[in-house]
């Protein structure tokens, strides 16, 4: 590490910091109370904190990789502070928390906790244990955002991995440090034994849910209900806290919207639990048993992992991939369902009486959980299945020739106000209220929304390939004489005379936008270069052009008809086209505010011109004279 470096901040692959989160880690880290405090004796820092844990939020689940499975789990997180660190029951209580590989640390001070302490090879999760001995604090009001996992498969790879950790620090738990010099402290061991706790909730959940069911059904109703009280109240805590209003000021229809959200949110959650619960059992026990063969046999594969990455990248499992790798959830629904069977066979040969006794009642209570049990692999490929992507979904046709239609009346603009009056730079826009103004001014933003809206134009087929390239070579040719800062293109020109325009200054997102418009305008250049454009796209661009010829034609159509109580070479100007007013019309002069009648006449809109379309505001009717108005009746304008 170089010399005078004070701080390191420490993030996984998939972790992505907010604006001046930096910063803030840094004051946090630098404030006088803050400050480690090593004590030689004790081995460890005992004031101060030398790591610093941010809060933890999982990203939105967007593309590819959203799933029902990340929008439920990365939701409601419950208790568990190891999983998604939102809040840290230690902090509050004691003033140390949980240290979860995301953060800050004081280079000396974390040297001097940790040096010789661990041999190398030896410990997969060291997060919990560093912050042990260095002293972690939580940061609550500091966030960074982490990818959740999208699919099952890859969140049970890094709970097994996590269990894995966990149970390595079993040695250190009664074990004096390597220097001789201070103990594992007592709250670090029961970090760690509430670590173990956590791995071992699965396993003893099904123990005990088989254990009961070998029971009477009047023991096993109240065994049963009693282990799902105690897995599932964790996670329904969040929907809980959420029944008082939090803000003032909510309306309590609101309010009872978001907590039906929540509820079924939770409720969705505490099903998938229990789906996944016996595949959790044998995931949790396979860990444990490889983490204390590999500790005291073999002692090989002791940092075996896979990056979140690899295992988000690699092949989705199939269903028979999902079949075999949750073939211990088989297992166990099977040895359930046997249990409650032989229980049942016991008790019928004992003869008990009564049907609620009896084993058939010890099945049914133990059926809907080996079913659940036994449909989990069906259950985790369909919540890891990504919805289909949008550019993936069908479009009708009116859906995409109205799309179509628009972004040729957008490439209009470009067509007709970027010209060599104003160096083939695109105006900022085209003010039609109250005269016809063009703005001759243009920005990073403009440059690069015209330049990608000229390789849009020639691959719809509106404009030839050297009329594309002619534009381009032309604005590329401007841009290339404007004046900039350090290579950076000014955020406001002049388009006529190029200058920059007063305050100068760089903008970070107009220069961002340009950079991401020249790189697709690169990516459409490379495929021009084997690909001629289609014809059946040039027809398109044609059929485009004539759909908006007849649109215009109806509209001209509609202005020539001939107003009521006038002659029929009597036009309509579109000033006097407003939507039908409600009551009757009243004769006179304007008294206040209303509706607008047509010019001249007492009479309220007629029906017949209800479903015309509107006028487009051409240069020919912004002339015409203003029409005389009258009111409508009645409290309010219609």
């Amino acid at each position: 590490m170089p010399a005078g470096v004070r701080y390191v901040i420490t993030l996984d692959a998939d972790t992505r910091l907010l604006r001046d989160t930096v910063g803030r880690l840094i004051g946090k880290m630098a404030h006088p109370l803050n400050r480690p405090r090593f004590d030689a004796a004790a081995g460890r820092v005992v004031e101060g904190y030398a790591v610093l844990q941010p809060r933890v939020t999982p990203s939105l689940p967007v593309g590819r990789e959203e799933s029902p499975y990340q929008r439920i789990f990365s939701s409601l997180s419950g208790i568990d502070p190891y999983a998604s660190a939102v809040s840290d029951v230690y902090q509050d209580l004691f003033g140390e928390g949980s240290y979860a590989g995301k953060g800050i640390y004081d280079v000396d001070a974390f040297e001097l906790s940790l040096a010789g302490r661990v041999p190398d090879g030896a410990l997969l999760s060291h997060d919990l244990f560093e912050g042990t001995f260095a002293r972690a604090g939580f940061a609550s009001d500091v966030e960074v955002v982490e990818d959740f996992p999208a699919r099952y498969d890859v969140g049970a790879l890094r709970h097994h991995r996590w269990a894995r950790g966990d149970w390595q620090l079993l040695p250190w738990l009664t074990r004096r440090s390597a220097r001789g010099v201070g103990a594992m402290p007592a709250l670090g061991r029961w970090k760690m034994l509430d670590n173990l706790r956590r791995t071992l909730l699965a396993p003893l959940a099904v123990a005990a849910l088989i254990a009961g069911w070998a029971m009477p059904f009047p023991v096993a109703l109240a065994w049963t209900a009693m282990v799902l009280f105690t897995v599932l109240l964790p996670m329904l805590m969040p929907v809980l806290a959420a029944i008082p209003p939090r803000q003032p000021g909510v309306t309590p229809a609101s309010h009872l919207r978001a907590l039906g959200c929540d509820l079924r949110l939770g409720a969705a959650l505490s099903l998938l639990h229990v789906t996944f619960l016996a595949h959790q059992a044998w995931l949790m026990g396979d860990a444990i048993a490889r983490t204390l063969h590999r500790l005291h046999r073999s002692h090989r594969h002791m940092l075996e992992w896979m990056t979140a990455a690899q295992a988000t990248n690699g092949r989705r499992p199939s269903l028979a991939g999902y079949l075999r790798r949750m073939a211990g959830a088989l297992v166990l629904a099977a040895v359930a369902m046997g249990v409650a069977w032989l229980s049942g066979l016991e008790t019928s040969a004992l003869g008990t009486p009564g049907v609620g006794t009896s084993g058939q009642g010890t099945m049914a209570l133990a059926a809907p959980f080996a079913l659940l049990w036994l449909a989990s692999p069906f259950v985790a490929r369909w919540v890891s299945l990504s919805p289909q992507l949008a550019g993936r979904l069908p479009m009708p046709t009116a859906d995409a020739l109205a799309l179509r239609l628009t972004a040729r009346r957008t490439w209009r603009y470009f067509e007709t106000f970027v010209t060599a009056e104003d160096a083939m730079l695109p105006p900022d826009n085209f003010q039609e209220d109250p005269n016809p103004v063009l703005a001759h001014r243009t920005s990073p933003t403009n440059l690069g929304l015209y330049l990608l809206s000229v390789a849009s134009a020639r691959d719809f087929g509106w404009i030839g390939t050297a009329d594309a390239t002619g534009r381009l070579e032309a604005t590329l040719a401007t841009m290339g004489r404007m004046e900039r800062f350090r290579g950076h293109f000014l955020n406001w020109y002049d388009t006529q005379d190029l200058r920059p325009l007063d305050p100068r200054y760089v903008s970070s997102v107009d220069s961002g936008n340009l950079a991401g418009h020249l790189i697709a305008l690169a990516n459409a250049c490379r495929e021009w270069q084997g690909s001629p454009v289609n014809p059946g796209a040039r027809l398109a661009g044609i059929a485009d052009a004539i759909s908006l010829a007849r649109e215009e034609a109806a509209l001209l159509q509609a202005r020539a008809r001939p107003r009521p109580g006038r002659g029929a070479s009597s036009t309509t100007p579109w000033r006097g086209w407003r939507r039908p007013c409600s009551r009757p019309a009243c004769a006179g002069p304007i008294r206040r505010r209303g509706c607008r009648s047509w010019p001249g006449t007492p009479t309220p809109w007629p029906a017949s011109r209800a479903a015309s379309p509107p006028v487009s505001r051409t240069a020919a009717s912004r002339a015409a004279p203003a029409p005389a108005r009258t009111c409508c009746s009645g409290p309010r304008p219609c």
